[in-house]
């Protein structure tokens, strides 16, 4: 429809037809029901994002326990190592 027209005659109709169902949300309480939408999404989205966040957690405080044990370890070793070159 608006692909052969200039970019600023499109963007004009864009602009119509957005205000004019802004003007046709505000009669009613649709608004309110996109308000409602966008705030369980969001919070749809931070729920996700938060059991993302806490599972990277998890491997990452497993992985400093099993690396924190093979220093451990690893220090344990070094005297015998150590004696072991003399």
């Amino acid at each position: 429809m608006f692909a052969d027209a200039p970019l600023s005659r499109r963007f004009r109709a864009q602009v119509k037809v957005q205000w004019k169902r802004i003007l046709w949300d505000l009669r009613g309480d649709s608004l309110t029901k996109y308000r409602q939408k966008i705030q369980s999404h969001t919070d749809s989205i931070i729920l996700l994002l938060s059991t993302f966040i806490w599972s990277a957690t998890d491997r990452i405080e497993e992985d400093v326990k099993r690396h924190a044990q093979r220093l451990d370890e690893l220090l344990y070793q070094a005297p015998q190592f150590n004696r072991h070159q003399d």
